[in-house]
Order: C-alpha cells, then sequence, then structure tokens
C-alpha cells in the first residue's frame, strides 16, 4: 500500500512529496520530488526535520506536534513554514502517521508534505483585496462627512499607514495660488519625534525623493533611499529614511496633492504602490470636490454682502453729501482763526474719510459687473492723473512716471475695476501721510519676466509705514493697521481680489516711518 502511494506522489512532483523520520526526528526517506518543491536533492535534507524551519510561532507548534507524532499520538493535518534553498520561505501543509511495531512502539513517522505557497498567497491578496475596499469605502465615508481639508488629509494620512505597515509619513496639498505644497498632518504624530529646527508645515521648493515626485507626478518605491541617487539626504535632526514610498495626487491632468510614507518593517512591495495610487485618486476628488465647495460658499456668501454693501453705500453717500454740504455753508461764515472753523475742518476730513468708505463698499458691489476687454494701462492712469490730484489735500505731493506704450501691451480687464485698483491704492496711501504730508508716486512700465510680460503699476508714499508682522494680513477684510481700529475698509481687499481675477499679482514692501511701495503685475496679452 505505502509503495503504491509513493508511486503516486512521485508523479505529483512540482507540489508534493513523500518522507519519513524516525524518533530521533532524523529523515529516512524523501522522495525526489522533494527537489521540485524546495530545491534540496535528497542528500542535502536527509537531516534533522527541523534544520530548515523558520523560527516563527506556527513552525514551534508544529515542531511540538511532531514530538506528540514520535510519542504515539496522531495528529491532524498542520501548516509550517520552510527555507527554499534559493532563500525564499515556502509553506507546507503536512499530514503525518506515526507507524508502530507490533507491540504498539512508534518505529518511525511518515508524512505527506504538500507546498501551498502560491494557495497562501492568493489567500492573503483577496484578504488584502478584501480589507482595502472595505477601507477605501470606510474612508469615502468619513472623507464625505469631514469638515475641513486638513481632516481629509488626516484621514487619508492614517489609512495609507494601516495599508502599508508605514510608522511615519505625510499627506499634503497643494495650494491653488501659490503652488507651495501644504502638509498639515506633519503636526499629529510626527512634529515631537522630529528634530529638525525651524519646522514648517508649507514647502515652496520641492526637494529630494519627495520633491522628485510633485516635480516628474510619478510615484516612486525605494527601499534602499541612501543608494538612489535622487536622494539629498536629510537635514539635521530628521528621521532616518530606511525605505520611501510616495505617490502624487493628480486630477484632470492636474497636481493637488501627495502622499508620502517611509520606514515600514518590511520592504514596500508593488502592492502598496497600488494601494496608495488608489487612496491618492480619491485623496484627489476630494480636495477638488472640498474646494469647488468652499469656493461656491465663499461666492454665495461675497454676493450676500455685496447685497449689503449696495444698500449700505447708498444710504450713506447720501447722508454724508448732507454733512459736507452744510459744514462747507458754515465755513463760510467762519473765519478761519476761530476754534469753529478748526472743529468743522476736522468734520470735514472725517466725512472724506466717510465719503471714501462709502466709494469703497460701491466698488465693491459692483464686482458682480465686469466686462474683460484688451486695455491700454498707461492711457487708462495718464487720463486719472488729474482725478487723483483732486483727491489729494495739499499737503501731499504727486509724483508720477508713466510710460507711453502706443497701442501695445495691453491687458485684459474691466475698466472700472482698474479704476478700483488705483483708487484703492490712493487712498490707502493718503492716509498713510495724513498727518505730515509726504510724496505719493506714481509709476507704470512693462517688466518680462521667466518669458512672460506684465505690466507693472508701482504706487508708492512715504507715510508711517507697515509693521513687518503686518504685512501678510493687509489683504485681509477690514483689517486695519490703525490705532483704535478706526477705518477700517475693504480697500486692500478689493485690490486683491481684483488682481487675482486678472491672473496677476501684488506685492508690498514697506519700513516703519519711512514709507510703503504696492507692486502690482498684470499680465500682457498677445
Amino acid at each position: 500500500m505505502i509503495d503504491n502511494l509513493k508511486m503516486i506522489f512521485e508523479e505529483l512532483r512540482d507540489e508534493y512529496f513523500f518522507y519519513s523520520y524516525g524518533i530521533d526526528g532524523i529523515f529516512t526517506y524523501l522522495s525526489p520530488s522533494i527537489t521540485n518543491v524546495l530545491g534540496y536533492s535528497t542528500d542535502e535534507f536527509m537531516t534533522h526535520y527541523s534544520k530548515y524551519l523558520s523560527k516563527i510561532p506556527i513552525n514551534e507548534e508544529a515542531i511540538e506536534r511532531k514530538k506528540m507524532s514520535i510519542q504515539g499520538v496522531k495528529q491532524p493535518s498542520h501548516e509550517l513554514e520552510i527555507l527554499h534553498k534559493d532563500g525564499t520561505i515556502r509553506n507546507l501543509a503536512v499530514r503525518e502517521i506515526p507507524v508502530l511495531d507490533k507491540e504498539g512502539k512508534v518505529i518511525y513517522i511518515e508524512g505527506i508534505a504538500h507546498d501551498i505557497t502560491k494557495y497562501k498567497k492568493t489567500e492573503e491578496l483577496l484578504k488584502k483585496e478584501s480589507y482595502l475596499n472595505r477601507a477605501i469605502a470606510h474612508l469615502n465615508n468619513k472623507i464625505l462627512y469631514s469638515l475641513s481639508i486638513e481632516d481629509i488629509s488626516y484621514f487619508i494620512l492614517e489609512y495609507s499607514q494601516k495599508l502599508t505597515d508605514s510608522p511615519f509619513g505625510y499627506v499634503g496639498y497643494i495650494d491653488s495660488e501659490t503652488g507651495y505644497m501644504i502638509a498639515p498632518t506633519l503636526t499629529r504624530d510626527i512634529w515631537d519625534i522630529c528634530k529638525v529646527q525651524d519646522k514648517n508645515v508649507v514647502f515652496k521648493q520641492f526637494r529630494g525623493l519627495w520633491g522628485w515626485v510633485l516635480n516628474n507626478r510619478q510615484s516612486i518605491l525605494i527601499n534602499n533611499p541612501s543608494e538612489d541617487s535622487r536622494t539629498n539626504g536629510v537635514p539635521d535632526g530628521h528621521i532616518p529614511i530606511k525605505r520611501f514610498i510616495s505617490v502624487p495626487s493628480i486630477i484632470n491632468g492636474k497636481l493637488v496633492g501627495q502622499i508620502a510614507l517611509a520606514n515600514s518593517n518590511r520592504d514596500y512591495t508593488l502592492y502598496d504602490l497600488k494601494v496608495l495610487e488608489q487612496i491618492s485618486e480619491i485623496y484627489a476628488i476630494a480636495l477638488n470636490r472640498k474646494k469647488s465647495e468652499d469656493a461656491a460658499y465663499e461666492s454665495k456668501k461675497l454676493e450676500s454682502l455685496r447685497k449689503l454693501a449696495r444698500g449700505i453705500a447708498h444710504d450713506f453717500r447720501n447722508i454724508i453729501s448732507i454733512i459736507m454740504g452744510n459744514i462747507e455753508y458754515i465755513k463760510y461764515f467762519l473765519s478761519e482763526e476761530s476754534d469753529i472753523y478748526q472743529c468743522s475742518e476736522a468734520i470735514l476730513c472725517s466725512s472724506r474719510q466717510a465719503r471714501d468708505l462709502t466709494m469703497q463698499l460701491s466698488q465693491f458691489a459692483k464686482q458682480a459687473e465686469i466686462q474683460y476687454m484688451p486695455l491700454n494701462i498707461s492711457a487708462i492712469i495718464s487720463g486719472s492723473i488729474k482725478l487723483i490730484e483732486s483727491m489729494l489735500p495739499k499737503t501731499i505731493q504727486l509724483k508720477y512716471n508713466i510710460y507711453s506704450n502706443g497701442n501695445e501691451d495691453k491687458v485684459m480687464g474691466d475698466i472700472s475695476q482698474i479704476y478700483q485698483i488705483i483708487t484703492n491704492l490712493v487712498i490707502n496711501a493718503q492716509h498713510a501721510m495724513t498727518k505730515k504730508g509726504g510724496i505719493l508716486e506714481i509709476g507704470v512700465k512693462k517688466i518680462e519676466n521667466e518669458g512672460l510680460a506684465y505690466v507693472n503699476i508701482e504706487i508708492s508714499d512715504n507715510g508711517v509705514g507697515i509693521e513687518k508682522k503686518n504685512l501678510e494680513k493687509i489683504f485681509e477684510p477690514y483689517f486695519t493697521t490703525k490705532k483704535n481700529q478706526e477705518e477700517k475698509g475693504l480697500g486692500l481687499t478689493i485690490v486683491h481680489s481684483i488682481v487675482t481675477q486678472m491672473k496677476g499679482h501684488i506685492n508690498v514692501k514697506s519700513e516703519l516711518y519711512k514709507g510703503t511701495i504696492f507692486n502690482v503685475y498684470l499680465p500682457i496679452i498677445k
């Protein structure tokens, strides 16, 4: 019977081999098919059954079962993990029976070994796929009800780490206005561990391996980063990177974010890369939807604000006109040396500021009615000089240098919006020089940068200046640098909004007690 079984198993050369071993644990027989299954010759493998077993719990259990078999206790089928001659791990399912002599004593053990490695891998893959599908469904549900991009980024990182066994990593998004990569998730777990000085969650330049992913819009998987030519190492105090995997998030051809993970306790695999690429698609969709929702909400909120502004500006303009008219009438009957005359001047000064605020509100309310067309900025500003001079008190001197460009170098814009830009920046400069007066300069010129041409409008004053800590806030609605929060308005917010709509940009330089320079750059159309 045994011989017949051996003949059958000899035919199953790729997956099965037959064996027997004595009560000392040394193999006494191995079918030749062991070479097909494990790579060893029968002579090489004719040793103690434990020699090629890896040190894992499942093998410890298998050894205990073999000991029980040697004692004559029949054991059920069980699995073990064994080292193939080529260094890889193979999973075997074994079934053994003790062979007894006439007196009932065990004389040896016979067994059948079945290589189930590919079945185990298939089973593990199916389990992974099942877990991945559940995780993605759960992630989609989480993101659906998330309140912020920061929370979405955190959920993406959490699931990415779990599915790839990664202790470290970050998820970040690309800021649509600046092009910078912002990684809010860095502050959650890794912040206290990383000892890099001057840590920041905003990355203006893309460097090293993570930067390569963003610059090339390609995924990367490296299990030996120190040997990769694309790495530039890590800064002092940074966590050592032993393994690295990262994917970009792209939607409609636009780069919107990144997932980057490091230091799994095993090598990253192509399956890990596939998992991250699936998650990165979810992240891209979530970012796109969230930004669209935010834009729609802001648009609705802004339109409501414009309606309110239109009503306030209309009523307030009538009130201010009455005040200013009556004060001018009173002044006609007063001596310039009298105290009442000086009080009237103060009232007029405040009324002009109120009029300026009303003008800003009107301009803000009209932004929804824009009509873009090619505009000659030099001609528009040159034609506005008389109007600008009329806005300024005698204590402020106006200087201007506007290049003449004929009918060339046009920008695409709305003429009323150009007036809004100039008017608001002039009013801002005027307020900065209210107490001591000064010089207001307006310049217009053409510049070129990285192959792109712009019309540069520069408006400068030598007034009180702006503190460095406030420079980043001056374009926020109703932000003011003035004491007691007086004279708050929308002027610079309106300017920033218009310039952005025209696909231009604006920057400001200022120094306390020396003055401020605003530079507006509007792209020239071909």
